[in-house]
């Protein structure tokens, strides 16, 4: 798969764009690439128009370290999550303005803690309205960096659409980091992230949401890894 060679292996690499594009006030998209989102590449056509063509892209997550690795890409694992918390801490130290869409949150509720926080909130947008609402605001809110968190490919649709009204913005996607970064759902143990094994205490906390994602689509997924050749 093309993907497989695109992919940005290197976390500082990423950064250093993503804060480069930030403050030269750069169009840029940047999102992650996982099992599920291998299996949803493989399924949907929109959503791999858009990773081959208009993203920054990068490996989250043991799955893709173990098939990069095999075809010949090594690189020192890291994950989306530890990412994402990176660069907030990067805007909150920056004083970046954020516009933040995603989650089923309270807006009072998250200007709260990004007062807190010291994060420089523009707009909240809850990830469950209408996303012609969610395109006509943004194109008139001036921001640095706008964030999304809605799951694959919707976030990547959104993000896309966005960008072809604000010329000048970062969009980052973020998956549901929102859900760790504003409380309502607690990481798994160190260890377990240490290890690579997050995703399993993600299905024991959800698991009829996340059951076909964590057997069938990553039997799928490691079917394709046994074929898979430098």
């Amino acid at each position: 798969m093309e993907i497989l060679i695109k992919l940005q292996i290197e976390q500082n690499e990423i950064i250093s764009k993503t804060t480069q594009a930030i403050e030269k006030k750069k169009s840029f998209l940047l999102t992650y690439f996982n099992v599920h989102c291998y299996y949803i590449y493989s399924k949907n056509k929109e959503y791999k128009r858009l990773i081959d063509n208009e993203f920054i892209t990068y490996p989250d997550g043991t799955g893709l370290w173990i098939m990069l690795n095999k075809i010949g890409r090594k690189y020192p694992r890291f994950n989306a999550t530890d990412l994402n918390y990176f660069l907030m801490n990067y805007l909150i130290e920056n004083n970046k303005s954020v516009v933040i869409i995603g989650g089923n949150f309270e807006e009072k509720d998250i200007k709260e803690i990004c007062r807190k926080r010291n994060l420089n909130l523009a707009r909240y947008f809850n990830g469950y309205i209408d996303n012609q609402f969610i395109l006509n605001e943004t194109q008139y809110v001036s921001t640095d960096v706008i964030l999304i968190g809605m799951g694959v490919p919707k976030q990547e649709v959104l993000a896309y659409e966005i960008s072809k009204l604000q010329k000048s913005s970062v969009i980052i996607c973020v998956g549901n980091f929102f859900e760790f970064y504003f409380g309502s759902q607690k990481r798994a143990p160190l260890f377990m992230q240490r290890i690579g094994l997050e995703w399993l205490y993600r299905l024991y906390l959800e698991p009829r949401r996340l059951f076909f994602r964590y057997t069938v689509e990553n039997l799928y997924f490691f079917w394709k890894t046994l074929f898979i050749k430098k």
